[in-house]
């Protein structure tokens, strides 16, 4: 017996203290969290929450929050592993998702303001124009 299942033992209630569905349930959960056993899948549980967590308001947090939370989450996994996270959104998103979301992307693109020199993602300056056309007019 190890010492996280006598600590286990130790918080539990005494018998008739609690309902033996309960002790069950319990011990169910104890050994799911300590990953002794795979959970039962529950969709109709899995529904309820999604569904009371879409009615939470969505202002519990500010957006510099949110996005900080984000990056540094990201920041702990792998390449590989954002990579491969991305390819499945992608292929699991659907034709429409992926047009509504193409759709936001060229939003959100028109609404920044164009910066005035092109960047360059290759080590070098870009060349430098002259005046010399202007010139030769005037």
């Amino acid at each position: 017996m190890s010492a996280s299942d006598k600590m286990h033992d130790k918080a539990q209630a005494a018998k008739g203290k609690v309902k033996e569905g309960t002790r069950r349930s319990a011990k169910y959960a104890y050994e799911a969290g300590q990953h002794k056993r795979k959970p039962k899948r529950r969709p109709r549980v899995a529904r309820a929450v999604t569904e009371v967590l879409k009615h939470e308001p969505r202002s519990t947090v500010s957006r510099k929050a949110l996005s900080q939370q984000a990056k540094s989450a990201a920041k702990r996994r792998s390449a590989a592993s954002r990579s491969a996270a991305a390819r499945k959104a992608a292929a699991t998103k659907g034709a429409t998702g992926r047009s509504t979301a193409a759709r936001k992307a060229a939003r959100t693109r028109s609404a920044q303001p164009k910066s005035r020199a092109p960047v360059r993602r290759s080590g070098k300056a870009a060349p430098k124009k002259t005046a010399t056309k202007a010139r030769r007019r005037g």
